[in-house]
């Protein structure tokens, strides 16, 4: 997974943030069955590394630690989920993470605008003024749907076992819709 982010600093220089974090630590995917199921993915995603190599090894080091996945990427997105790993997207762990208050609307706003505003494919909520009224509205549907859920923690929000893999992502998706 490094070497994914190390190759995308050129065009992510944000990506630098990440591999000098202090607070990051380095899991190697080295153990058998993670081994076999990165391989695997690579199979049903017909690729070879390096082309998702990251993906494959998220999933497989979040299925092994029980790990909740920020993927962007639709099929490490399905893999994930399809292993019973928790995927995430960025603009929902932010609004997830302001309506658990564990940062302010506008740092969650902020993250997902500098995130998504750089990116090639549009995100479920876009990053114009006009549409932080869209993120605030999935930051009060995560809230409604962390009350109905009797009010888990950070970020357990994100991983409820009455929850299927991903439901999270589609309450926020739905909720920029509405």
């Amino acid at each position: 997974m490094c070497a994914e982010i190390e190759r995308g600093v050129s065009k992510f220089p944000v990506n630098k943030g990440i591999l000098d974090a202090a607070w990051l630590l380095r899991v190697a995917a080295d153990d058998p069955d993670d081994l076999t199921l990165i391989a695997d993915l690579h199979r049903t995603w017909r690729s070879a590394p390096p082309d998702n190599a990251g993906e494959a090894e998220l999933v497989a080091l979040s299925r092994r630690y029980g790990w909740i996945a920020l993927l962007e990427d639709g099929q490490g997105r399905e893999g994930a989920a399809r292993e019973g790993v928790y995927p995430v997207r960025l603009t929902t762990c932010a609004a997830a993470a302001a309506a658990c208050g564990v940062m302010t609307a506008d740092r969650a706003w902020g993250l997902h605008h500098v995130y998504h505003a750089r990116r090639s494919w549009p995100p479920s909520i876009g990053t114009k003024p006009a549409d932080r009224l869209r993120f605030e509205h999935a930051i009060e549907i995560v809230t409604r749907l962390k009350a109905k859920l009797d009010a888990p923690p950070w970020p357990q929000i994100l991983r409820h076992p009455d929850l299927q893999p991903g439901a999270v992502d589609d309450v926020v998706r739905q909720s920029a819709r509405a």
